[in-house]
């Protein structure tokens, strides 16, 4: 079963035919996007970090995960967090969450550019995560988010220029 995380038809689609093979123990929403300029959309028009990271993940878990029985878990990021050291080493201000009508639209903080914007988009898709994590936690699902460290070689900041790869 393959879909595309961008299209949330196609998200639907894997999920339907994911859910005939169920009840899953556990799902674990690990796909990522981080841009390093300009927002880019999906075709449903949501900005794709938002889009893949958030979206895509709160549609296969509403639709496959039981409460009380299905655990799920979040690859998470630092990024979200405005204290984070290492993230701020690496340009990230925390998530900056408006609401989620800005944040599929790729609006932003206009007095950065383009770079920096695309930061605050990925750490605000994590942040995202971790509320959705908790909020469905708090109704009995078993969800968490972890955030694993820096993951060079997952080419997660494919995107970036070469001096902020790891």
């Amino acid at each position: 079963c393959s879909s595309d995380l961008a299209e949330l038809a196609s998200v639907a689609r894997a999920a339907d035919a994911l859910a005939a093979r169920g009840p899953f123990a556990g799902i674990v929403c690990n796909a990522g996007v981080q841009d390093a300029g300009p927002p880019r959309f999906s075709r449903d028009g949501h900005e794709a970090a938002f889009a893949v990271n958030v979206l895509a993940h709160a549609g296969l878990v509403l639709r496959l995960a039981t409460p009380g029985t299905t655990r799920i878990a979040w690859i998470g990021s630092g990024t979200l967090d405005p204290d984070d050291a290492g993230a701020r080493r690496f340009g990230f201000r925390g998530g900056r969450y408006t609401t989620a009508r800005a944040l599929a639209a790729g609006d932003g903080d206009p007095d950065v550019d383009d770079a920096q914007r695309a930061r605050d988009r990925y750490a605000t898709s994590k942040l995202c995560d971790l509320l959705l994590a908790r909020a469905l936690a708090a109704r009995g699902y078993h969800a968490f988010a972890l955030d694993p460290g820096l993951m060079p070689g997952t080419g997660l900041a494919r995107a970036h220029p070469l001096a902020r790869r790891v």
